[in-house]
């Protein structure tokens, strides 16, 4: 069984990623979207909220995918390396479709900016 002080060093390992990033994107993110492409805040709030339901579909289908990848390279190796070629590509030919061509470009900066 854990001591008392393991579970503490955990605990506060965790408070770093779920505590002070997530303030950092909760904050900064809209005044980046507003101030920088012009965005409205509920741009930037339907973006962000895009963003996060996208990954509470993609992130478990992903790890699954990683956890029986079966390669020479091994488990994880081969999707770092190939993500690039499989997002930017879905990102650009969604955002076409979707966003009205006045708002374009800027909505293309910030989905880019969301995506890296």
């Amino acid at each position: 069984m854990a001591r008392l002080k393991e579970k503490i060093a955990y605990a506060l390992g965790d408070a770093a990623a779920g505590g002070i990033v997530w303030k950092v994107m909760s904050i900064a993110f809209p005044l980046f979207f507003t101030n920088v492409f012009g965005l409205s805040f509920a741009d930037a709030a339907v973006l962000m909220l895009v963003a996060r339901m996208f990954d509470v579909v993609t992130d478990p289908l992903m790890g699954t995918l990683a956890d029986r990848t079966q390669s020479r390279f091994g488990t994880y190796r081969p999707w770092p390396v190939s993500y690039p070629n499989l997002t930017l590509p879905t990102a650009d030919s969604v955002s076409v479709l979707v966003v009205p061509a006045s708002s374009k470009k800027a909505f293309l900066a910030a989905c880019n900016s969301v995506i890296v």
